[in-house]
């Protein structure tokens, strides 16, 4: 459908709504002209949803922590991950990737020390929305377990018991 504006020679204009080809056509009494927008309005999408959120884990000192998250977005989501509640830049120790086509985000730290114990989150935002999800990262070595701050037990509280 699209918008014609008819212009009565004399008068004022009015608008009609009609289909066909843009043109200008033009007679002793009437001018017709059709602007080029059309009725319909673009999409605005579906804000992402998380059909498999992140879970936690628990690795080794020194081994490699995997978070993945299976996500649902008509438009595409813009990711961004959380540890304790801070933005993360990957490194080279810690890399991102977000596959389009399986709408899988996944955050692999490679090297996996007791400063990376915590709480981690996904944001997946586009112009709809955004969705949120989270898990702890637990490190363990030889008997000694990291979870973060605000995961329960600190380094710190673990460390004060010994």
């Amino acid at each position: 459908m699209f918008l014609w504006n008819l212009l009565h020679r004399g008068g004022g204009p009015s608008t009609h709504f009609l289909s066909g080809q843009e043109r200008l056509v033009s007679s002793p009494d009437f001018l017709w002209h059709q602007q080029a927008s059309s009725m319909r309005k673009p999409s605005a999408g579906l804000k992402p949803e998380f059909l498999r959120p992140i879970t936690g884990c628990t690795v080794e000192h020194g081994g490699v922590a995997r978070f993945h998250a299976c996500l649902s977005a008509s438009l595409k989501p813009e990711i961004t991950w959380f540890h304790n509640q801070q933005p993360i830049q990957p490194t080279k120790n810690v890399v991102f990737h977000f596959d389009e086509l399986t709408n899988v985000a996944t955050l692999i730290i490679v090297d996996a020390f007791s400063e990376h114990a915590g709480q981690y989150a996904c944001r997946a935002a586009n112009s709809a929305g955004e969705a949120v999800c989270s898990a702890t990262l637990t490190i363990t070595k030889e008997g000694i377990t990291w979870m973060g701050p605000g995961a329960g037990v600190t380094q710190e509280d673990i460390l004060e018991e010994e």
